[in-house]
C-alpha cells in the first residue's frame, strides 16, 4: 500500500479502534476529537485517508444546510487535502442520510459503525 497516513475522527465512544490494522498495513494513525482539530491537522498534514464516524443532524439550527457532523470537514478537502479518501462509518438507523451526504461529497466508502477490520481493510486496499 502506497498510502502513509489515516486521519481517524471518532464522533461517540462507540467509534472501532483498529490501531493494529493500520500498522499492519503501513498506515500511521492520526487521531482527533473534534472538527476543529480535524479541520487544523489536514492543513497541517494532509492525510491519505479519513476514518469518521457519522451522525446525522437531526435537529440542529444547521440541518437545513448541513447534512451532518462532517460537511464542514469534507467541504474544507478541495482546498486541503484534495486526494484524501474518506470512509464513514455511521449507525444502521443513519446510513440513509450517510447515502445521501454520498451524494454531495466524495465518498470512497460507507459501512457501519459496528464495520468487522476485514471489511475495513478491503476498503482500506481498495483503490
Amino acid at each position: 500500500m502506497d498510502r502513509s497516513t489515516i486521519l481517524t475522527f471518532p464522533a461517540t465512544l462507540g467509534f472501532p479502534r483498529h490501531a493494529a490494522l493500520f500498522a499492519r498495513l503501513g498506515l500511521q494513525e492520526i487521531a482527533v476529537d473534534s472538527l476543529r482539530r480535524a479541520i487544523a491537522a489536514i492543513k497541517r498534514t494532509p492525510p491519505d485517508f479519513i476514518l469518521a464516524e457519522f451522525v446525522y443532524a437531526w435537529g440542529n439550527n444547521y440541518a437545513s444546510c448541513h447534512i451532518s457532523n462532517l460537511d464542514s470537514l469534507l467541504a474544507s478537502l478541495p482546498k486541503y487535502a484534495p486526494r484524501a479518501r474518506v470512509i464513514i462509518l455511521a449507525q444502521p438507523g443513519e446510513m440513509e442520510y450517510a447515502q445521501r451526504l454520498g451524494e454531495v461529497y466524495p465518498l470512497h466508502g460507507i459501512a457501519p459503525l459496528s464495520v468487522a477490520e476485514h471489511d475495513l481493510e478491503l476498503l482500506l486496499l481498495n483503490e
